[in-house]
């Protein structure tokens, strides 16, 4: 019976022995962005790339706009939420990745909107966001009321 005992533990010890396998290799976790289509906005139900020059395309709501073109290749937004608080307003949330080696400093602002587009109340004020080299950053900001508020509109410009 001892016998029995030695070979199965010695044989559940093999296997687990053979069955290792060597550690995973590490995950490349650097950042990469891929670079606007020349010519081309990126539209959708998150952002905006490009800006609109000649005023006859909608502005789609709920995205980011940048003001200059050079920013959105060198700025990409990741994900971008809008949620309702607890007291009712409305909180936006964009997750900004600086794709260039050196640091930077932009700035945005949110403009909350009513039912068919006009303003709620009155634009954020600018803010300044520093995005850090190769990283990303969020920016937020919160309306002042929540009656009223239907969708929004962040644009992102250069700190001047």
């Amino acid at each position: 019976m001892r016998h029995a005992i030695a070979s199965c533990s010695l044989l559940a010890l093999s296997f687990l022995l053979g069955c290792t396998t060597a550690p995973p290799a590490p995950v490349d976790q650097t950042l990469r962005c891929r670079p606007p289509e020349a010519g081309k906005a990126a539209s959708g139900p998150a952002w905006v790339t490009l800006g609109y020059g000649t005023g006859a395309e909608p502005i789609p709501l709920n995205a980011v706009l940048f003001t200059h073109n050079p920013l959105a290749e060198n700025v990409a937004v990741q994900s971008l939420t809008s949620s309702r608080t607890p007291g009712g307003t409305v909180q936006v949330t964009a997750r900004l990745l600086n794709c260039s080696d050196q640091p930077m400093m932009i700035r945005a602002r949110t403009a909350f909107l009513g039912r068919s587009g006009p303003p709620a109340e009155v634009v954020s004020a600018w803010q300044p966001v520093a995005l850090p080299a190769k990283a990303s950053t969020l920016y937020m900001e919160s309306s002042l009321r929540g009656e009223g508020v239907e969708s929004f509109l962040i644009e992102i410009g250069p700190l001047q």
